[in-house]
């Protein structure tokens, strides 16, 4: 009799019980797991799930990035090239 594939790990809908994991099985943040159909938060999610680290929320990111931004902003309103605006380039790289 051949043998039958195991199913069991199948489903039809996203699941919000399910969610995905990292190579070291830690839990992907949801705004990353769930991605919605969006093409970059899809490429994203596979970098995710190939890092063997745990990583922050999408929304973190950002605002992160937002904050280091506005620095960079600062720095150069106030002219300051030289360790103002390296600290923070330095960040953002």
């Amino acid at each position: 009799m051949a043998q039958l594939p195991d199913i069991s790990s199948l489903h039809v809908n996203d699941d919000p019980d399910m969610r995905s994991t990292n190579a070291s099985g830690q839990y992907l943040p949801d705004d990353i797991d769930r991605t919605g159909g969006n093409r970059y938060m899809e490429k994203l999610k596979s970098y995710a799930k190939a890092l063997p680290y745990s990583i922050e929320p999408y929304s973190k990111m950002t605002e992160m990035l937002d904050f280091i931004v506005h620095r960079l902003i600062q720095s150069v309103e106030a002219r300051d090239y030289g360790v103002g605006f390296l600290q923070w380039d330095t960040m953002i790289t």
